[in-house]
């Protein structure tokens, strides 16, 4: 029987090859409906592989959702409001698993373990619990 470590990591050797060709797939579109469904797709394997990070450490019991952040240099901060400390900056397509919502703020975990808060506008949910 395989760890989950180990089957995260089999699966990320043979799908990271095939998000290239989605990416190839994007560039090849040419009509706008095909540029849109080829973006939708390409992003859509890019955060399921992402999304496997978040298994490589414990994955809580109770969530709400499985997301990404989505802008550049976002912070991540020890509570719901700006001020309180930084905890670090985080990256556009970090793939995050939203614990709750706390007012305008997500309580998120990274694939690292590291929790914190992020301005809700920055995260959007793809999958639910």
């Amino acid at each position: 029987m395989h760890s989950m470590a180990e089957l995260v990591e089999e699966i990320e050797r043979s799908e990271k090859p095939l998000v290239e060709l989605y990416r190839q797939i994007e560039d090849a579109a040419v009509t706008s409906t095909e540029k849109k469904l080829a973006s939708q797709m390409y992003h859509y394997q890019r955060f399921q592989v992402a999304s496997l990070e978040l298994l490589k450490s414990d994955v809580p019991e109770e969530f709400l959702c499985f997301g990404a952040v989505v802008d550049e240099d976002v912070n991540l901060r020890q509570g719901p409001g700006p001020k309180h400390s930084l905890v670090k900056k985080v990256g556009k397509g970090t793939p995050v698993i939203v614990m709750k919502y706390e007012g305008n703020w997500a309580h998120v975990r990274l694939p690292d373990a590291t929790q914190g808060f992020i301005f809700r506008a920055y995260v959007k949910c793809e999958m639910g619990a």
